[in-house]
């Protein structure tokens, strides 16, 4: 018993028994783990799962889609649609047949293919012929034809219907074009043979539309768990017990028409087994946990042994203890730790000492006192820890302006400017900062590639610590850097440049002088203007202006003259960006392998000049997209064809966007192409071509207003007035009587 209330017995078994369990609190980790990762592996395989299966479904649907898009929009439907049920048109006729069975024969899973002429009250599929009160599809087609929609889906009991008007318009499409799908056909496509698993379309009303009565009961049944619901409409893959059975289901919405897919898997077995297995775990886990405490009671009786035969020693030497000590507890350690402290005492002293004689050696140094100076000795008097000889080294002096009235309020100050500095500077390559006459001194020496990387880094530098001082001090100090050196016999030289450079500076506040080469460059970032110039590059990008943006180019990077390191970097960023947009507008592929250079940009490194930098935006980017934009426009044919195709359908009202799709081009490079040849927008020209078909039925039919106005896809009679009288200052009705008086003049 006495053993167990000792403190130190009690400590080494806390510190043994925490060694010990640690590795079964890493075995119940990686047991949970386990389980956890099986769950999530199950998740992630179902969620991917259903969006392959989805995925798959989509593309034919998609396909399905565009292939009626096209068929709509082709010269045979459109033109055919409007032709009577008569033996004369039949020939027209056979040529619509011809197209939809193809259409039937080439789509996966359409069961039938159905063009429908609400104009000429006649439907036609690749099988039968006949008037729409004679057609299987009445009831359909009824149902259908008050729908203002140009593209839309219908359900039924055993099948769904995907229709598209023809022409592509919501209000002028006057026939319609149906593609009629098996249910049955798309849920043998999804689930097989397989019994154990299915999937669940629902519409994007949330109705069942597909799958097995079943497995739509499972579905119905966590729609009623509401926050199973919201975990499986967010994606997340849920287990849900049904009949006592346990499922695991994943959902998956399509961005194509609004269903949700949810598959249904059974995994009752799977998830007994993983039970099964985590109880086992469990078992053996604390059978363990048993086995650890009895060797850590033990193994704590075995170490503590010495630790008590150490303590009757320390008790007899310290039988004699001083006053100091009789007030302490009855640990070794309060014991220990009045044998050492003498010890630490003394050793401080000494290190005070060495402090004290190193900073007199660094301002002999910086008043001049010392002729010459080498590594060695500054390494004995523990300046430095290796030469130096080599670096770039530079003298750093930092003249404030305080004055305080008190000794110890210097003393603070003194304390905060020095810990601003070597918190900004670094303590590893400096000199310890020593203050002569309200001036710190602080060499720094550093390796760089080259002098304009030193000069660089030294911007950064004096301008952070310039705004630090300013920001937490509330005072102005003024920054004076010598020249690098490259020896250490170079410091004297250095440290007179540096109380030079802070001479010419007497006066003001804020400021930071270089001498010699850099004299009298300032850190302090003045208000450049450099996006005006950043504009203009990219401006005269676009226009193809190669000798301009170059030009631009140069001002560019003087402007950028003495900006901030990482400005700098941030600003030749943007400018890539921008360059970049560029090549994106005009779906031109950039050489990706040479951004990695502009945007790891360092003047320490392989780009080691600004020079070099501008060559290389040059080079790379902009030079090659003046000669991609400089080439004639490709394909003028296609270009030819494009305006053909629209004259021949400037009454279906086709988008920019579905003329893109239709030729495989891009919207923004289309619009593009349409302004560099014909130099108006697509919607201009588009304009104006209806306008030319509008004033041609003015004077050469006698269509109504309301008739034109619907025939050209307006919407309404109204919009269409607006219109034809902003661009013609005048109304069809008064430009159909002009025609008509000209044509009595010449009658």
């Amino acid at each position: 018993m006495k053993l167990i209330r000792d403190l130190y017995f009690k400590r080494i078994f806390a510190v043994l028994l925490l060694i010990g369990i640690i590795p079964v609190i890493t075995l119940m980790a990686a047991v949970s783990g386990m389980t956890s990762a099986q769950n999530d592996f199950l998740y992630e395989v179902q969620s991917s799962s259903i969006v392959n299966q989805k995925r798959q479904i989509e593309v034919s649907l998609e396909y399905v889609n565009s292939s009626m898009i096209r068929a709509g929009l082709s010269g045979t439907l459109t033109s055919g649609v409007r032709e009577k049920r008569e033996a004369k048109n039949f020939q027209s006729f056979n040529l619509i047949n011809a197209q939809l069975k193809l259409l039937n024969s080439s789509i996966f899973p359409v069961n039938d293919i159905i063009l429908v002429s609400l104009q000429q009250d006649w439907v036609m599929n690749p099988e039968t012929f006949t008037t729409i009160e004679n057609s299987e599809y009445k009831l359909l087609v009824e149902q259908l034809a008050g729908v203002k929609q140009s593209s839309f889906w219908h359900y039924e009991d055993d099948f769904i219907y995907l229709i598209e008007r023809i022409p592509v318009n919501s209000l002028s499409g006057n026939s319609m074009l149906i593609s009629k799908i098996d249910k049955k056909i798309l849920q043998y496509e999804l689930d097989g043979d397989s019994l154990d698993e299915g999937v669940v379309i629902l519409d994007e009303n949330g109705h069942f539309l597909v799958g097995r009565p079943e497995l739509a009961a499972i579905v119905e049944y966590v729609k009623a768990s509401e926050k199973k619901w919201e975990q499986l409409q967010e994606g997340q893959a849920i287990q849900t017990a049904f009949h006592h059975e346990n499922y695991l289901c994943a959902a998956s919405k399509s961005d194509l028409n609004g269903w949700t897919y949810i598959s249904v898997v059974l995994n009752s077995d799977l998830k007994q087994g993983v039970e099964s297995v985590y109880h086992t775990m469990w078992i053996v886990i604390f059978s363990v946990l048993i086995i650890i405490l009895s060797l850590v009671f033990w193994f704590s009786k075995f170490l503590y042994h010495p630790i008590g035969e150490l303590n009757e020693l320390v008790d007899s030497n310290l039988s004699d203890r001083e006053e100091e000590l009789q007030d302490e507890d009855e640990s070794i350690a309060s014991k220990v730790n009045y044998l050492v402290k003498k010890n630490v005492e003394l050793k401080k002293k000494l290190s005070d000492r060495e402090e004290y004689e190193r900073e007199i050696y660094l301002r002999k140094i910086y008043r001049n006192e010392l002729k010459e100076i080498t590594s060695e000795e500054l390494i004995n008097h523990g300046v430095i820890t290796s030469p130096i000889d080599g670096y770039y080294i530079h003298v750093i002096g930092i003249k404030y302006y305080h004055k305080a009235e008190q000794k110890e309020n210097l003393e603070v100050f003194l304390f905060g400017l020095k810990n601003i500095i070597t918190e900004l500077i670094g303590i590893e390559n400096i000199f310890a900062p020593v203050v002569i006459d309200h001036v710190i001194y602080v060499t720094h020496y550093e390796q760089y590639m080259s002098a304009e990387g030193a000069m660089l880094q030294l911007n950064r530098t004096c301008e952070m610590i310039i705004s630090a001082v300013a920001q937490y001090m509330g005072i102005g100090i003024n920054i004076g850097v010598s020249r690098p050196v490259f020896d250490t016999a170079g410091i004297p030289e250095a440290v007179e440049e540096c109380n030079i450079a802070l001479r010419r500076v007497i006066g003001q506040f804020g400021a930071c002088v270089f001498w010699g080469a850099n004299e009298e460059k300032h850190v302090a970032l003045s208000e450049i203007k450099i996006k005006q110039k950043r504009l203009q590059i990219i401006q005269s990008l676009l226009e193809g202006k190669e000798e301009l943006c170059r030009k631009y180019l140069d001002e560019y990077f003087e402007k950028m003259d003495g900006v901030e390191y990482y400005l700098f970097k941030l600003e030749v960023n943007k400018l890539l960006s921008d360059i970049l947009d560029c090549y994106n507008e005009y779906s031109i592929q950039p050489d990706y392998t040479k951004m990695k250079e502009i945007t790891d940009f360092d003047i320490t490194k392989d780009i080691d000049s600004v020079e070099k930098l501008k060559r290389h935006l040059w080079n790379h980017f902009l030079q090659p997209f003046n000669e991609k934009i400089k080439e004639p426009v490709e394909n003028q044919k296609v270009i030819s064809e494009i305006a053909e195709y629209l004259n021949e359908h400037i009454e279906q009202d086709i988008s920019l966007d579905q003329c893109a799709r239709y030729f495989n081009y891009n919207p923004n490079y289309l619009s593009r192409m349409f302004k560099k040849l014909f130099g108006k927008t697509y919607t201009e020209y588009m304009i104006d071509k209806k306008l030319e078909r509008c004033k041609e039925l003015l004077s050469e039919t006698d269509l109504s207003i309301n008739e034109i106005s619907a025939r050209l896809g307006y919407n309404s009679p109204q919009n269409f007035i607006r219109v034809f009288k902003k661009y013609t200052l005048m109304t069809p009705g008064q430009y159909r009587n002009q025609q008509n008086l000209k044509k009595e003049g010449k009658n």
